[in-house]
């Protein structure tokens, strides 16, 4: 997956492999990064969806408990904080309105 890292000044395009770790389709996607072509690096990524007719809410949460004190400090984890969590949040939702702004106010991490 081609990927962009938005450190403010700092802009980086990297690559990375996810790996599926749970999947119930309409309710849960979870996936562990890894770099191209390595084993998950133990971070996971996870959307809960929870339908809200006529809409659904998704929850974003970044769980790097079982990351390798080795991973940590190689890589910096954790690499986001609430802000980024939210923005990606924003960022999906934009996506699955066709590139349209979303409504801040339906947005949480």
């Amino acid at each position: 997956m081609n990927m962009t890292y938005d450190g403010g000044p700092t802009l980086k395009r990297y690559q990375s492999d996810n790996h599926v770790v749970a999947y119930e389709p309409g309710r849960v996607l979870a996936w562990a990064t890894a770099l191209p072509d390595g084993a998950p690096l133990a971070w996971i990524w996870t959307y809960e969806l929870t339908d809200e007719s006529p809409r659904t809410r998704v929850r974003l949460s970044y769980d790097w408990t079982d990351t390798p004190e080795e991973n940590i400090r190689r890589l910096g984890v954790p690499l986001t904080d609430d802000q980024g969590l939210a923005r990606s949040l924003e960022l999906l939702e934009m996506a699955c309105r066709g590139g349209q702004q979303p409504d801040s106010a339906t947005t949480t991490a």
